[in-house]
């Protein structure tokens, strides 16, 4: 089994089904899609809006690990700042600018 692969199992079966398993297959769909573009996953530029909102803290911090390990270049926009904790660089929006 390849490393997307496994993320992908992880993510399908992280988490009570109830919450939050639409965003999870979403996500899951995106990696399998990075996964076979050219250059895989670790060339591609992925970007999840909420990608981890509708979560228990326990499935958002697996899912964020996975992503972390991914190797993809991320641009996520999230509103809980810990879906951010690992962010090399965070930018904030304020009515429609970037203001740090």
């Amino acid at each position: 089994m390849t490393f997307v692969a496994e993320v992908v199992e992880e993510l399908l079966h992280c988490g009570p089904p109830c919450c939050g398993a639409e965003r999870r297959g979403a996500l899951t769909r995106t990696l399998l899609r990075a996964a076979d573009a050219p250059g895989g996953v670790r060339e591609s530029v992925l970007v999840l809006d909420e990608a981890t909102s509708h979560q228990d803290a326990l499935t958002q911090e697996r899912i964020i690990d996975g992503l972390r390990e991914v190797g993809a270049t991320i641009v996520m926009i999230a509103r809980r700042p810990v879906a951010l904790r690992d962010a090399d660089q965070v930018l904030r929006l304020e009515d429609g600018r970037v203001v740090g």
